[in-house]
């Protein structure tokens, strides 16, 4: 399978497959980490999705990034883009209620909570992938 790309089938090849898949799921716990101690230090409301802003900075790939407003628990009212969360077409509906987080200290630097998920399930499966062929093309290789 990885000949016809140009790949050496060899141990070494596997090795670095089973590398490439661990070093997925590695990032994932440092991803997941990371969110947590946000979340740990953010506080937790509902936004309301306005309007969407245009990413245009892959001009082959245009999306778009909602535009949230929500009201801190001091009762002030912050708008923020959810860039991370770009999608053609839009995730959101214009109106769309989104649960988030957001710094007490910082307001503006808010997320809306969940948006991590299609990274996790991407590196997740490259990892696994990466993980089943190499382990598979390492049985059959020291199998013999």
């Amino acid at each position: 399978m990885l000949s016809s790309f140009g790949i050496s089938r060899g141990p070494f090849s596997y090795l670095i497959m089973l590398l490439i898949g661990i070093g997925a799921f590695v990032v994932i716990g440092l991803l997941s980490a990371q969110e947590q101690a946000f979340l740990q230090k953010s506080v937790l409301v509902d936004g309301k999705v306005t309007s969407f802003v245009k990413d245009d900075l892959n001009p082959k790939s245009i999306s778009y990034a909602p535009v949230v407003q929500f009201i801190t628990k001091q009762g002030y009212s912050v708008t923020f883009t959810a860039y991370g969360k770009e999608a053609n077409p839009p995730g959101y509906n214009v109106g769309a209620v989104v649960k988030l987080g957001y710094d007490p200290k910082n307001p503006y630097n808010a997320v809306i909570l969940g948006s991590q998920n299609n990274t996790y399930m991407l590196l997740g499966g490259i990892g696994l992938l990466n993980i089943g062929i190499a382990a598979a093309g390492l049985l059959l290789k020291w199998g013999k």
